[in-house]
């Protein structure tokens, strides 16, 4: 992605909700920043439904589409909890959900890096988990 600008895309996970990708030039960045370093490479504006991804690290060597998608899918998974009516905002809900909307999506290769990252955090994995009573958006 050219980090000149701050690019904003509809979410093939789902597609009512808008990504956007603020870089550390952007004039926005000033303001995300805080939230970057409180809840990660992303955090929901969930009445916006939207999810703002760190520029900084989407422009890492390492980083690829797959990490992307697991971002956006672990972001929807707190849409998903917060229409369910769960608003505890937890982080293994919203993990086991984007896991399973990847599934859903055909994103196999995302689906795989996200399962070992479930397991490097938790231990287990997602589809050894109890399945969590929702509907997916």
């Amino acid at each position: 992605m050219s980090k000149d600008n701050d690019v904003l895309y509809q979410c093939e996970l789902n597609p009512d909700v808008q990504v956007m990708v603020v870089f550390p030039e952007s004039e926005r960045y000033e303001t995300v920043q805080p939230y970057f370093e409180e809840y990660g490479h992303a955090f929901t504006m969930i009445k916006e439904k939207m999810v703002v991804i760190d520029g900084h690290v989407v422009n890492e060597p390492w980083f690829t589409q797959d990490h992307l998608d697991v971002i956006e899918a672990h972001e929807v998974g707190h849409m998903v909890m917060n229409e369910s009516g769960n608003h505890e905002n937890d982080e293994k809900h919203a993990d086991w959900l984007g896991y399973h909307m990847l599934l859903e999506h055909g994103k196999d290769s995302a689906a795989g890096l996200h399962r070992q990252e479930y397991y490097g955090r938790y231990g287990t994995y997602p589809e050894d988990e109890k399945a969590w009573e929702v509907k997916m958006l």
